[in-house]
C-alpha cells in the first residue's frame, strides 16, 4: 500500500494575537509537492519518520496540528 503525503510549511506571523494585527495567524510559506517528484520513501522517512527504510531519525516526527488552528 502506497503512502501519499499532502502539505506544507506554514509559519505564524509574529504579529499574531496583537491588537495591530487582524490577518490569518498561520501563514502558508511553501507546499510540500515541489520537494518530491513522486513517492519518495527516503524524504517521507526523513522528514516524518513514514516509510523508512533508511534508518533516519526523522526531522519532524509527530508534530499533529497547532492547538490554536
Amino acid at each position: 500500500m502506497g503512502t501519499d503525503i499532502y502539505g506544507g510549511i506554514e509559519f505564524r506571523h509574529t504579529c499574531a494575537g496583537t491588537d495591530d494585527y487582524d490577518g490569518e495567524p498561520w501563514v502558508a510559506a511553501l507546499d510540500l509537492w515541489p520537494l518530491y517528484d513522486e513517492t519518495d520513501h527516503t524524504a517521507f522517512g526523513l522528514l516524518f519518520g513514514l516509510g523508512d527504510h533508511a534508518a533516519f531519525p526523522p526531522l519532524a516526527p509527530g508534530r499533529g496540528l497547532p492547538a490554536d488552528l
